[in-house]
């Protein structure tokens, strides 16, 4: 009895300590070509460091140390050069969601001195997501993803988490007047970091290529002049048309609104 006790604790131990799959790169999980966005968890736990030579370690990395890192690889489309990439730490039945993930992206052959690197990006600490752009790639060429947690002495920061490869959403500034995408992103005139300029009065329409498509309008943050400032949101092609919403002050919860054209005005 004793031995088999003994045995069955072996075996449970041997569960536990199991290394990812995609530990290294030569066994990286192959995604396909991008876009990839699946409902699919995936872990650094028990991961060990890698090494391929040349560019093993990534810059921007945490005091440049490789830990717990797992590997991914994808082609990028013949149709899509510029893609938005999302790693969101997140719990699978009660397991412990990654904590500070930072990846490394490569070009190249898996392979000792065989990988290039291309660029890498960090989450702020205490953040259990990270958000970037890849832009201008090259059509039909694989990338690889390299992604870990830090700081490297605390292993309890590694866990599961997601991993999406989303086309990236066109960005349009305010001051182009006129819009028929039914995605993207839309900044006032001082573009993505920028703040906008006093006096300023802009009327921008949304209105879909194809009279049957519906949109949804969301505004994720905003911060407006208390006194003078405002947004206002139309039901239509013009501002004859209905008011549905009027925004002013400072926000970062979404505020949204449904329908088919919409058209704004915002003024300082």
């Amino acid at each position: 009895m004793k031995f088999w006790i003994t045995a069955l604790f072996s075996l449970l131990g041997t569960i536990l300590i199991a290394q990812p799959s995609n530990d290294d790169c030569g066994s990286a999980i192959d995604l396909g070509t991008a876009p990839y966005c699946e409902d699919v968890y995936f872990t650094n736990v028990d991961a060990t460091a890698s090494n391929i030579g040349v560019d093993n370690l990534p810059p921007c990395w945490d005091a440049g140390t490789v830990q717990r890192d797992v590997w991914f690889s994808f082609i990028a489309s013949d149709t899509i050069l510029d893609y938005s990439v999302t790693v969101t730490g997140e719990s699978n039945m009660g397991s412990n969601p990654m904590l500070n993930p930072q990846v490394a992206v490569y070009r190249g052959d898996c392979g000792i001195d065989e990988l290039f690197f291309f660029d890498c990006f960090k989450a702020i600490s205490g953040e259990n997501a990270l958000k970037f752009s890849m832009t201008g790639l090259t059509p039909g060429a694989t990338y690889w993803l390299r992604i870990a947690d830090y700081p490297e002495a605390s292993s309890n920061n590694a866990g599961t988490f997601k991993l999406c490869i989303e086309k990236k959403s066109p960005i349009t500034n305010i001051i182009e007047g006129f819009s028929k995408e039914c995605e993207g992103q839309l900044v006032d005139s001082g573009g993505p970091d920028e703040d906008y300029g006093p006096n300023e009065t802009y009327i921008f329409t949304i209105c879909p290529e194809f009279p049957s498509a519906c949109i949804d309008l969301t505004f994720i943050y905003y911060h407006l002049d208390f006194l003078n400032d405002e947004i206002v949101i139309y039901d239509g092609p013009d501002d004859n048309s209905p008011i549905v919403g009027t925004i002013t002050g400072t926000g970062s919860n979404p505020v949204s609104w449904g329908g088919v054209c919409k058209r704004f005005t915002a003024s300082s």
